[in-house]
């Protein structure tokens, strides 16, 4: 297997490249690349989400080998990246929620509520299933609400017997 090294600066540059085609999200990609220029790990993050499979195409077509475009995409796949886009969401979201969109919310945390159980972290998602039961106050289900604030309840309850 012959080995090739992706030049300098290449995943910035595609990052940039497929950054720019939209979506079809109603968070807008320009404010994110801005926002992901400045340092916001969770901005990257979602630009990142949206575009990996873009960017896996295009560096396995660059590199030859599905193995190289996998480990040249490695550093951008981490648990750290997961956390970064999940806190992200949560943000989304939220903003979501305050805007009327509580469909679009609801969606928005679920995947927020997926990663959280992946990765482990228990307050944080506790917070997405008490941001999950204010969607459904909005959408006028008390029940489906309740049920999702003892999720959260259960969740800290159990992650103080665990000492988390």
């Amino acid at each position: 297997m012959t080995r090739r090294t992706l030049p300098p600066g290449i995943v910035a540059k595609v990052a940039e490249e497929f950054a720019t085609t939209p979506v079809g999200s109603t968070v807008d990609e320009a404010e994110l690349v801005m926002r992901a220029r400045a340092g916001d790990r969770g901005a990257f993050a979602l630009l990142y989400e949206r575009h990996k499979r873009g960017l896996y195409l295009f560096a396995r077509k660059l590199l030859g080998e599905p193995d190289a475009a996998r480990e040249a995409l490695a550093p951008f796949s981490a648990d750290d990246m997961d956390e970064d886009l999940a806190i992200a969401l949560l943000d989304l979201g939220y903003c979501e929620l305050t805007q009327g969109r509580g469909p679009e919310a609801r969606k928005t945390l679920e995947r927020a509520v997926a990663i959280w159980k992946r990765i482990g972290n228990p307050r944080r998602l506790a917070q997405a299933y008490r941001q999950l039961g204010n969607v459904c106050l909005t959408e006028k289900n008390p029940d489906e609400a309740e049920g999702f604030y003892r999720k959260a309840l259960e969740t800290m309850d159990g992650a103080d017997e665990e000492g988390r």
